[in-house]
């Protein structure tokens, strides 16, 4: 399941699709909020959500209405559209790094925008549910989800919050996820370059468009796949 922002122009979710239909085992592929018009929507499912607020509300919506969605599988992956497969896998592990609590410290050394503020008040939610010591699950990889363990990170949520949950996080703990320790791959400059054996990648604006990483990615995946009606070179 990939939440998508609105517009047609999206080389990121061309990219991340293009993968996904070479190396990616799946059933099907969900997007939820917004289908670009050159999507093929007889091979890609499509739940539309309207999307009004920032990027982090609008993706709560969209989980809201995944989890209420029948034709949507109680399990699935939940993916970004700037994130890619870049090697034959069997599925998406469960990779965490650290604690939320070595997180919101080293967040709050580096700025104090809402990301950061959002991972202490994250801490603090899931503290006063019980969860004393939760994982940190925000990675920019693919992640196994099931519904319930989403429902039950919806119900912690505060109503109204004014914070960017680390949802990721939430549900990994309410679903006492456990999986495997691992690291970011998040490559946001432009100098970067793919480090070698990656099986998961994700970019940045600035990264796929001007940076090392995204001429690789398009040399990588030059080729319309079965999920494109059609997209423009130009485009990427």
């Amino acid at each position: 399941m990939i939440p998508v922002r609105p517009g047609d122009h999206n080389p990121s979710l061309v990219l991340a699709l293009r993968s996904i239909d070479r190396y990616f085992p799946h059933r099907k592929i969900w997007l939820a909020g917004h289908c670009p018009r050159w999507v093929n929507q007889d091979l890609v499912g499509w739940l539309p959500v309207e999307q009004l607020m920032s990027h982090w509300s609008n993706v709560l919506r969209i989980m809201e209405e995944v989890v209420r969605d029948p034709d949507i599988s109680d399990n699935f992956t939940f993916f970004n559209d700037d994130f890619y497969v870049l090697a034959p896998v069997k599925g998406a592990p469960i990779i965490y790094e650290g604690s939320l609590e070595e997180r919101a410290k080293r967040l709050r050394g580096l700025s104090l925008g809402d990301y950061s503020r959002g991972a202490q008040k994250t801490l603090e939610v899931l503290r006063g549910a019980g969860y004393e010591d939760p994982r940190n699950y925000d990675l920019h990889i693919p992640i196994p989800m099931d519904k319930e363990s989403v429902q039950k990170a919806l119900a912690l949520l505060p109503v109204p919050y004014n914070f960017w949950p680390h949802f990721r996080t939430m549900v990994g703990a309410v679903g006492h996820y456990e999986g495997i320790s691992g690291k970011d791959n998040k490559m946001s400059g432009v100098a970067q370059r793919i480090p070698a054996g990656s099986e998961y990648l994700s970019t940045s604006v600035r990264s796929l468009g001007a940076g090392h990483v995204g001429r690789e990615l398009r040399r990588l995946f030059p080729s319309v796949c079965r999920f494109e009606k059609s997209y423009s070179k130009s485009g990427l």
